[in-house]
């Protein structure tokens, strides 16, 4: 089971040091966040236009500590990418590193 630790997520989206900016999501402004220290991307599940083919789930580490089991679908960014998918992030948008 892959584990994300999004140690960068705040709850205070207007904190200035986030590298945080505005990117158009399949016709919709969102609210993106660079996490330098996650392996895995993270996306607002309700962005994902049409149907979903889940591929499993991932347990994300939280910046409080706590852990969350999420759903993961494989989408084609450049390469096959493996996205955990969530109901309510802090941003539409998380970009870790991911090879």
């Amino acid at each position: 089971m892959d584990v994300v630790d999004p140690t960068m997520v705040t709850s205070a989206r207007s904190t200035s040091r986030m590298p945080v900016s505005k990117w158009p999501v399949n016709g919709k402004t969102c609210t993106v966040l660079r996490d330098s220290r996650s392996p895995s991307f993270l996306i607002r599940r309700g962005l994902i236009a049409g149907p979903v083919a889940y591929t499993g789930t991932t347990t994300l580490r939280l910046a409080d500590g706590s852990e969350k089991s999420v759903q993961t679908a494989s989408f084609y960014i450049e390469g096959k990418t493996k996205i955990a998918l969530l109901e309510v992030p802090l941003y539409d948008v998380i970009l870790g590193n991911v090879n």
